[in-house]
């Protein structure tokens, strides 16, 4: 709401300005407004594929009608406790034995993989719960669980693609060289992020990226857009903005509104 009252005010005093400078009868007066053309800012989150991750699992049995047959239980209920379903590749594919029948709670957990063989690090990514489970001997048993992306494991990047991040003139033709400027800040209070490069390591939450072209100090162009940031993922910021265009009507003043 602050940027569009500055805009009205700034438009404000061209016209005031451009009275000013006329005189006479024949003086033409001016209304200009200016219009926010099209925003094409995106933000774009890293695509799921359950193949690019590496997964563990953590499994409770409920006790209440088969106490003491706890087959397939992790050591614990949570991520500390959990175990690999694939440790040395990623993905789903496959199943997991030796659970007892009756009804589980399951925990899944995905990780990105980095670092060599013997030194891996693994950074969680997703993670969901499924709920009484009942598993039967010599059924499917398909566990399917819902999974969101964590936001309690760590910082995320949102890397500004400014290469990619251009403006859009309303004509065809030649244009200078605009200056573009780029700002990420918090949603929460707008305290802006600083980076030396493209790249904006950042606390996990809700983000606005802006840009702005200018060129002599008049703004040609702007745009924003307003980012999910999650743990141990990556959203990128592209695309291009219109040219902010004006529109004037013209008009002859009355005798009476000519000092």
């Amino acid at each position: 709401m602050k940027r569009v009252v500055l805009l009205s005010v700034s438009i404000l005093i061209l016209a005031l300005c451009l009275l000013a400078c006329s005189s006479g009868p024949e003086a033409t007066k001016l209304s200009v407004s200016f219009s926010d053309g099209s925003r094409s800012i995106v933000a774009l989150n890293e695509e799921f594929d359950a193949g690019n991750y590496y997964w563990k699992y953590a499994a409770k049995k409920l006790l209440k009608e088969t106490e003491g047959l706890t087959s397939g239980q992790t050591s614990s209920y949570d991520e500390e406790g959990a175990e690999f379903i694939h440790e040395d590749e990623p993905g789903l594919e496959g199943k997991v034995d030796g659970f007892s029948e009756g009804n589980w709670d399951f925990l899944l957990f995905g990780y990105r993989r980095s670092g060599e063989e013997g030194n891996y690090t693994y950074s969680l990514v997703y993670s969901g719960e499924r709920k009484a489970v009942s598993l039967v001997k010599d059924a499917e048993n398909m566990v399917t669980v819902a999974i969101g992306p964590v936001t309690d494991h760590g910082k995320g990047i949102i890397f500004v693609d400014s290469e990619n991040i251009t403006f859009a003139p309303k004509e065809e033709s030649a244009v200078g060289d605009l200056d573009k400027s780029i700002v990420v800040a918090r949603f929460s209070d707008g305290q802006q992020v600083q980076s030396e490069d493209d790249t904006y390591e950042v606390e996990p939450g809700v983000y606005v990226v802006g840009v702005k072209f200018t060129l002599n100090g008049y703004i040609f162009a702007q745009g924003s857009v307003v980012v999910n940031v999650y743990s141990n993922q990556t959203v990128t910021v592209a695309g291009e903005v219109n040219e902010l265009v004006t529109s004037a009507d013209l008009d002859t003043p009355d005798q009476t509104d000519v000092e």
